[in-house]
């Protein structure tokens, strides 16, 4: 199994190789500008059941550094909600070609959850401040549904959603 995360930030990079170290089986590699060719050098030298590319290439370039469908899944988890409406559009496009499926996690505009954050979260200014940002920037259920079109989407009570593109 090959895993490929990508992030512009170093520190970012360097925290996921260190969590991921210990694993037994997996091997970790980081890659400036991976490319598709070099993904497939890296499995065939690779002996460990496991692959795991930490990259730092450009989320937003993908489709046009890798064939269609080169990926078998393609995901994001909590991030969309941070990019603007246009990004977004044109991140979840991207995802759909590089990758036969897609699923993004992401959360939505919900009252309960914000009340239910706020609550919670009040004791510990930081995860509050985080928060309360980041359920001020996630989209309307409508603006869920719009980005997702043709996607089979989940809403969860707590102010999450999941969106699967078929193949």
């Amino acid at each position: 199994m090959t895993i490929v995360g990508l992030d512009l930030a170093p520190n970012a990079r360097v925290y996921a190789e260190k969590n991921l170290r210990s694993l037994v089986q997996v091997r970790v590699v980081q890659e400036t500008q991976l490319t598709e060719e070099r993904m497939f050098s890296l499995e065939k030298e690779t002996k460990e059941s496991v692959l795991v590319i930490i990259a730092d290439n450009d989320i937003f370039s993908l489709a046009s550094e890798f064939t269609p469908h080169v990926f078998d899944l393609s995901m994001t988890l909590l991030l969309l909600h941070h990019l603007s409406t246009e990004k977004r559009i044109q991140l979840v496009n991207m995802m759909r070609i590089v990758a036969s499926h897609t699923l993004n996690y992401d959360g939505y505009r919900s009252e309960i959850a914000f009340l239910f954050l706020s609550l919670t979260g009040w004791h510990s200014p930081i995860f509050l401040n985080a928060a309360v940002f980041s359920t001020v920037r996630f989209p309307s259920k409508s603006e869920v549904v719009h980005l997702h079109s043709n996607a089979q989407i989940t809403f969860y009570k707590h102010g999450h959603y999941r969106a699967i593109f078929p193949a």
